[in-house]
């Protein structure tokens, strides 16, 4: 007996189940999902000759870098030793200037005129004679590897001088080469911020060396110079 009741609450609890999850109400207005509005005059066939296909690009972000400010600078220069330098960093000090120490590797060529090795001493002494006859006297013995009885002509900064030198030789009979000589020394120069109400007090120091310069330029971005204060 027990056991039909229990079948028969089982029976009525799956019918109370299927009722409420199938039934639905007939005269209740079922809500359309929502569309997107289509605008028919906008409309075109892909056949039309008048539709172009154009591909969807993705859009780019721009970026905006910031460029750094180029701060500007006295450069006072150039100064031959680092000793000199110094000497003038200390006048910009007296000054109540600030300074940094900038060095730069100059590499120089250099035109060399000579007259081959000779086979003997005694044959490079009456080339020398010769020389200083014709009107070149600024000769001397050359005592460099593989030069040895070389005699040297001249030595020139600019090319030009080298060649006018060559011909003018050559136009006297003598057979003479040319080498290239490369030196590299260093040049020291010393950086002041620029301050227009400092700046008058640069233009007077005296810097006891030919050939300084004072010009604006752009400040060293090398972190390599000595801060002098």
């Amino acid at each position: 007996m027990i056991r039909w009741l229990l079948a028969t609450l089982v029976l009525a609890n799956v019918g109370f189940f299927m009722w409420g999850n199938w039934y639905k109400d007939a005269n209740r207005p079922q809500q359309p999902a929502q569309q997107t509005p289509i605008n028919p005059e906008m409309m075109r066939l892909i056949s039309d000759p008048t539709v172009k296909a154009r591909l969807r690009s993705r859009r780019q972000s721009v970026v905006n870098t910031l460029q750094p400010v180029k701060r500007r600078c006295h450069s006072v220069g150039a100064f031959k030793s680092n000793r000199a330098a110094m000497r003038a960093g200390g006048r910009m000090q007296k000054a109540g200037l600030e300074y940094s120490l900038r060095t730069i590797e100059v590499k120089e060529s250099r035109y060399q005129i000579y007259v081959p090795p000779l086979k003997s001493r005694t044959a490079a002494h009456a080339m020398q004679k010769k020389l200083s006859r014709l009107g070149f006297r600024d000769n001397a013995l050359m005592f460099d590897k593989g030069m040895r009885n070389a005699v040297s002509v001249g030595i020139f900064k600019v090319k030009a001088n080298a060649t006018t030198l060559r011909k003018e030789l050559r136009k006297k009979g003598v057979r003479v080469r040319w080498r290239v000589l490369v030196s590299k020394s260093r040049r020291f120069w010393l950086e002041v911020p620029t301050d227009e109400a400092k700046l008058a007090q640069l233009n007077t120091i005296q810097w006891r060396q030919k050939g300084v310069v004072v010009a604006e330029t752009t400040c060293a971005r090398t972190s390599a110079t000595a801060r002098v204060k």
